[in-house]
């Protein structure tokens, strides 16, 4: 039985719920330091603070980004709105 995903609303996520990512996390082995819940709800998971190419960005499932790090499974339950969280060079996620 899977774990239901549940964000900081109490709202069950999908795990196939569209977010954003970058070919870095999901082929260059990249470490996902960055979350944002941008303004229009769309959640990004990213590699550092440096700006993203359109052309390096990707579009993945939920269940894909938590496969890869289970510790942004944290995050969801944070009050992000458009906060970004960042995880520093350990395992903890804490707000900019």
């Amino acid at each position: 039985m899977k774990k239901e995903i549940i964000d900081n609303e109490g709202d069950v996520l999908p795990g196939n719920l569209a977010v954003i990512t970058t070919k870095h996390v999901i082929h260059g082995g990249a470490v996902i330091q960055l979350v944002v819940r941008d303004g229009d709800g769309d959640w990004q998971f990213l590699p550092h603070l440096e700006e993203i190419s359109e052309e390096d960005a990707m579009i993945v499932g939920l269940n894909t980004i938590i496969n890869l790090d289970s510790t942004v499974l944290e995050t969801l339950k944070m009050p992000l709105r458009t906060y970004p969280i960042i995880k520093n060079t350990g395992t903890i996620f804490r707000r900019l």
